[in-house]
């Protein structure tokens, strides 16, 4: 059987496809051949079964390194449903968990093994992963690679280190929006070799692209979805808190609506996405992570309630709609406040250099730590008293001690980096909180742990003990004693974070003016994302064709308009307001006398002024209306 029929082959028995999508199966077969392949997809075109297909084909096990917890399960059920036998390392489980996951990946009972790229750096991960019989590396998501794309994850450029050990593996790196810098940069940090590539366009064409411009978008959401009530569509907010409360607008309005987020127990969001999945439930408001992984064809629109981070960002999450091909529909609500409030956070992520020089030369006086050497003395870090005695946004302080450290003069501790964190057991919360030996105020402290952290249940999140305290009118050390009393209960994680970072001085206290800061990369970095906001805007307020301005970002050239967003239908309707006595008149000469059947040759927005134009030519006697038709005058 030659390849081509091996691959199809594997698609009909394990996913009852007859035959490959566009441009899939020349992915799919350079990396079955073992060539490295690096793909940009749109979403919605079968990223997954680049990897997968190419994995079943090859001999050994497929390590799958991805950004989110919640799309790896979604990955691995998908697998197991299909018989195919996959695993996770994820955070939670234990030592024991994690060493039972391994051997089976050792001993061939697994197929395809996930991780995220913090896992990268286990020592167990490391000894044991060069034990098993490797046959493909995927790298999803890979646009995190790189500094100039919009989802930079440091922890996405170790996973290069994986070349040195493994150099005969071949890499399939895959995402569905890429830059040309992006591009460059994944294929360079991978060190790919020679690898095959293909760059499809993000557009899908059977997705409208609208911005609607409007102060009260509750209102706007609420008559949008009336318009199509039982249309599958996603909605996607920044919080937990909103999703709820437009869930609880729209409910109130009539509408069959359901809030999912990560602080819901794992039965509920089952149901939720089930109802979804059924139709029973058109509408889900949610965080970005819904939908990855989820594959429900018959999404008709995807409403972004607040500004995407970016346009890739907005692009892939929108292209979780018309997975069918069918017509379905992008809107972004925004108003122009929400622009200028984004415009102003630039200034506190990019501190100037003398900003950053002089928050060095206050750190030294606000320890009384005179210049010049020092060796080895750590110093306390109360950001919170820093800011407030010299009147500075922590936000910003936070930055520039980040270059600071980036550019060697100070050495911040895990506690600045590593917050405290922790994580709930799902099913011992449940139990605990109907339990009634148990105490109000214990049980209160826990329902302000899940209304305060979203997704505590899948993962160790950041949390501040002292917001915490304040919240629950305690003080500080009763929060860190009721953690750690859920702790020996079984029912919490908790890494606890040193009490207040610590930061030190590497060697030397300079004096201000002997502070030399890579104002270069600063400008670079701050220049990237200056560009990633103003393509953002740009997309929001042109008045040309949104395909082709998405077009153009991407590094395509689209000729034509798309016809189908907003603004090509008003670009349209506008040409052709004009033109529409001359088309009535036409029409006419050609026979079409009928008055209906004139009306309705033209478009849904142009038949009011259709109407209108016929009454005007009738006053003129340039036509003559005689019952049911109408005819030039002297036709």
């Amino acid at each position: 059987m030659n390849l081509d029929k091996a691959l199809k082959s594997i698609l009909k028995t394990y996913w009852g496809f007859p035959d490959f999508r566009e441009n899939q199966l020349n992915i799919i077969s350079a990396s079955a051949m073992g060539r490295d392949v690096f793909a940009v997809l749109a979403t919605g075109s079968g990223k997954s079964l680049c990897y997968q297909i190419p994995g079943l084909y090859r001999s050994g096990l497929v390590l799958v390194i991805s950004p989110l917890i919640a799309l790896m399960k979604d990955q691995i059920e998908g697998l197991k449903k299909r018989n195919i036998k996959a695993a996770g390392l994820m955070s939670g489980q234990s030592y024991r968990d994690q060493d039972i996951i391994l051997d089976n990946c050792i001993y061939g009972n697994t197929k395809f093994l996930f991780v995220s790229p913090e896992r990268l750096k286990s020592s167990l991960f490391k000894e044991r992963i060069t034990k098993t019989n490797l046959a493909l590396i995927a790298v999803d998501e890979a646009h995190c690679i790189s500094e100039w794309g919009h989802d930079f994850r440091p922890e996405y450029r170790q996973i290069s280190e994986l070349r040195i050990l493994f150099k005969e593996i071949p890499f399939i790196a895959l995402t569905a929006t890429a830059k040309p810098e992006v591009r460059n940069d994944i294929i360079s940090n991978l060190h790919l070799i020679d690898p095959f590539t293909y760059y499809g366009s993000p557009l899908r064409k059977n997705i409208s692209y609208q911005i609607d411009n409007t102060q009260n978008k509750r209102s706007k959401l609420i008559s949008i979805i009336k318009k199509n009530p039982t249309d599958s569509r996603i909605v996607y907010v920044g919080t937990r808190k909103l999703a709820m409360a437009l869930n609880q607008y729209a409910n109130h309005h009539g509408l069959k609506t359901a809030a999912y987020h990560g602080g819901m127990n794992q039965k509920l969001r089952e149901k939720i996405i089930e109802k979804w999945t059924k139709n029973e439930t058109p509408t889900i408001f949610a965080t970005k992570a819904f939908g990855m992984g989820i594959d429900k064809p018959d999404v008709r629109e995807v409403i972004h309630f607040e500004l995407p981070e970016t346009l890739e960002a907005f692009v892939q999450e929108s292209g979780r709609a018309g997975r069918d091909g069918k017509e379905s529909f992008a809107i972004l609500l925004y108003d122009k406040s929400n622009i200028s409030k984004v415009s102003k956070k630039i200034d506190e992520l990019f501190p100037e250099v003398d900003y950053i020089k002089n928050i060095y030369v206050k750190l030294g006086m606000f320890n009384n730590v005179a210049s010049g050497q020092i060796l080895h003395k750590k110093f306390p870090l109360k950001l919170d008293t820093f800011c407030s005695k010299y009147t500075l946004s922590k936000f910003k302080v936070s930055a520039a001690l980040k270059v600071l450290q980036r550019e060697g003069y100070i050495q911040l501790n895990q506690s600045f980096h590593n917050p405290s964190k922790v994580q709930l057991d799902e099913f011992a919360t449940k139990r605990m909180l109907k339990n009634k030996r148990y105490s109000d105020k214990m049980k209160s402290f826990i329902k302000l742990l899940l209304r305060s952290y979203e997704g505590i249940f899948l993962k160790k999140v950041i949390i501040d003990e002292q917001t915490l305290a304040t919240k629950f009118n305690v003080k500080k050390a009763k929060v860190t004693e009721a953690i750690e009393w859920l702790v020996r209960y079984e029912v919490a994680k908790y890494d606890r974070t040193h009490e207040g970072s610590i930061f030190s001085f590497l060697g030397t206290n300079y004096r201000g003016e002997k502070i030399r800061i890579n104002a270069h990369k600063i400008n670079l970095e701050k220049q990237n994302y200056i560009d990633r906001l103003n393509a953002l805007f740009e997309f929001i307020q042109t008045d040309r064709c949104r395909q082709e301005v998405i077009s153009k970002y991407f590094g395509f050239n689209n000729e034509n308009d798309c016809g189908i967003c907003d603004n090509c239908i008003k670009n349209k309707s506008s040409v052709n307001l004009v033109n529409v006595e001359l088309e009535i008149l036409k029409k006419i000469s050609l026979n079409i006398n009928n008055i209906e059947d004139l009306i309705s040759s033209f478009s849904n927005q142009l038949r009011p002024e259709v109407i209108e134009k016929l009454s005007y030519l009738s006053s003129e006697r340039r036509v003559i209306v005689e019952g049911k038709n109408v005819f030039l005058n002297g036709q």
